[in-house]
């Protein structure tokens, strides 16, 4: 039984093909690496400014102006948080780009 079509024996450019793929899962791989990287870091950066948030806003009195700047980054911060964690890629990458 012949399948038909015709066979090259050129190794060569099997070889090419292959180190091609190889390099490009290489390159995906590192991307998501890094992307991993930053997002634990910004997830670490956001966690540790909601707890001195929390902090600062039960020293302030309430309503004050301070108080209000402090409630506001901090609703800011949650919501970085919630993308960090529950979001979607696209949204931390949106996220990571506007840094």
């Amino acid at each position: 039984m012949e399948l038909g079509g015709t066979y090259q024996s050129d190794g060569k450019m099997y070889k090419s093909q292959i180190l091609k793929r190889k390099r490009e899962r290489e390159v995906k791989r590192r991307k998501e690496e890094v992307f991993k990287s930053w997002k634990l870091g910004k997830l670490d950066e956001v966690c540790r400014l909601l707890r001195l948030y929390d902090a600062l806003e039960r020293i302030y009195e309430p309503l004050s102006d301070e108080w209000t700047v402090v409630v506001n980054k901090k609703q800011r911060l949650e919501e970085e948080y919630r993308i960090l964690v529950f979001g979607i890629r696209e949204e931390q990458e949106e996220m990571r780009n506007s840094e």
